[in-house]
């Protein structure tokens, strides 16, 4: 998921959310029928994906790794920190 564009997390959340709907609507409880749920919901979702002539999850290109954009803020706010810290070592105010 960290290569989710919002589209397809979007898509994933509507199904992930309508699966669980419907398992509390219809009480289904058993492993087998809330699997069978869980395929019926992300079948039906595909289909409204095709209707509308979007492109399909897996054919979205890659988005930018999370993990990495994370990272690249991290190391540009430990920058920042050491560049107010100045030669003190105190951070500056102003």
């Amino acid at each position: 998921m960290d290569n989710m564009g919002r589209e397809e997390l979007a898509a994933n959340y509507f199904r992930i959310t309508q699966t669980e709907g419907k398992l509390i609507r219809e009480q289904l409880q058993e492993e087998d029928r809330a699997i069978e749920a869980h395929h019926d919901v992300g079948s039906e979702v595909r289909k409204a994906i095709e209707a509308i002539n979007a492109p399909m999850p897996e054919d979205l290109p890659r988005a930018a790794s999370i993990r990495k954009m994370v990272e690249e803020r991290r190391r540009a706010s430990r920058k920042r920190l050491k560049k107010d810290q100045g030669e003190s070592g105190q951070e500056k105010l102003f």
